[in-house]
């Protein structure tokens, strides 16, 4: 009770960072905790965020979100296929403000924003230019596209943008498999490379840019 601030929330932090230290460490290779990571779509905004300052965890991270990733491409393929009737599957769950008529305003405004843009940009993807540059971009992280599929379930323009979505997650899960293997053979010979980044492209994919979509009350 002698640190600064609120001991409880001192207490949380470090918990959470003492697991996740333990997780990426080695509980990462077990087939149980591996499973429930999995079923839960992975970490949230804040844990998966906090986990990039471990060293260890690149490699834990690598493997975890390969195996979301191909749990993904059977999601995304029927959310194409349904993307014309009245509803799919949820793609994922954003940890964001409940729906009520509390919380944070701000947040509220913003997230009318969100639609405000999602709504302006399927209205325009009929535009090759704004297509083109699309598929050259990053994308949309997955709890905003969420939102999109769930605000906008019947534009015309939303089958194709998961399809290219669709192709973008394929390319990801690649580069984290390739990453996997450069990052062996340059341990077995003990060449030095750059540091690959496809395992925090995907956490930004499945939990969005840190801070955006905070952790959700239990």
């Amino acid at each position: 009770m002698k640190q600064e601030g609120c001991f409880l929330c001192n207490a949380v932090i470090a918990d959470s960072e003492y697991t996740l230290n333990s997780l990426f460490y080695e509980g990462i290779t077990d087939e149980d905790i591996q499973k429930e990571l999995i079923e839960s779509g992975g970490l949230c905004n804040w844990h998966a965020w906090r986990a990039t300052y471990f060293l260890s965890a690149s490699g834990g991270l690598k493997i975890l979100y390969q195996s979301l990733l191909e749990n993904l491409q059977v999601t995304i393929a029927h959310w194409i296929r349904a993307s014309e009737e009245a509803r799919g599957p949820r793609l994922f769950s954003p940890r964001r403000i409940a729906k009520t008529d509390t919380g944070c305003p701000i947040c509220k405004w913003n997230h009318n924003l969100e639609k405000c843009y999602l709504s302006d940009f399927l209205d325009l993807f009929k535009d090759d230019i704004v297509a083109s540059e699309f598929e050259k971009s990053f994308g949309l992280c997955l709890p905003h596209l969420q939102v999109a599929a769930d605000e906008f379930p019947q534009h015309i323009n939303l089958s194709c943008l998961l399809k290219i979505e669709q192709k973008k997650f394929e390319v990801l899960r690649e580069q984290l498999v390739q990453s996997d293997h450069k990052q062996d053979n340059q341990s077995f010979s003990g060449s030095k490379g750059a540091d690959p980044t496809s395992w925090r492209q995907a956490i930004e994919l499945f939990v969005g840019k840190r801070g955006i979509f905070p952790r959700s009350a239990q």
